[in-house]
């Protein structure tokens, strides 16, 4: 395109309403973390799609650290941009092409700042997410539960539902 950057489609469900949420991950693996990220993103795409959760990805992974996990979709070193399909993850890494954005320095404010305001307006929702991944968040910091209805933080009751993780090498799992 003219401003240098890859095109990507989506496919977009049409409602009356805005989808409840966009969940927001940012994935700065661009360390030897880049396989871990791979692995989060295959997982993001097995656990599949609903139309009322939109998930998009900015991410960047260390082409020296993928030596150990090929990625030929990464786009290593570069940044880009991938919204999770529901494709049941048939590769290692994104199923679908991804918006090249260059080498973009996700350790900056800016890089994060720009992400959440490129989300908010190409995937508009009730509410937003925002999902570090590639860094230790600290004490305080921890997985969030989305869910169509609101439901009590019971451990007995989410043992008895599907839910997705960044990764088994995260807080999270």
């Amino acid at each position: 395109t003219a401003s240098g950057v890859d095109a990507i489609s989506a496919t977009v469900v049409a409602t009356a309403r805005n989808p409840h949420w966009t969940i927001l991950v940012y994935l700065a693996a661009d360390n030897n973390l880049a396989p871990f990220g791979v692995a989060d993103l295959d997982e993001m795409e097995r656990a599949g799609t609903d139309p009322e959760v939109q998930v998009v990805i900015q991410g960047e992974f260390s082409a020296t650290d993928l030596k150990y996990s090929p990625c030929p979709a990464c786009a290593a070193p570069n940044t880009f941009r991938y919204p999770v399909p529901a494709t049941g993850d048939t590769a290692i890494g994104p199923d679908l092409p991804v918006a090249v954005l260059g080498s973009r320095d996700m350790t900056q404010s800016a890089t994060l700042r720009d992400f959440i305001a490129w989300g908010r307006q190409a995937y508009p929702a009730d509410r937003y997410a925002l999902m570090p991944c590639g860094a230790s968040m600290g004490d305080g910091y921890g997985p969030i539960v989305v869910a169509r209805e609101p439901m009590p933080a019971d451990p007995a009751l989410l043992a008895k539902k599907s839910i997705a993780v960044p990764g088994t090498l995260t807080s999270a799992f």
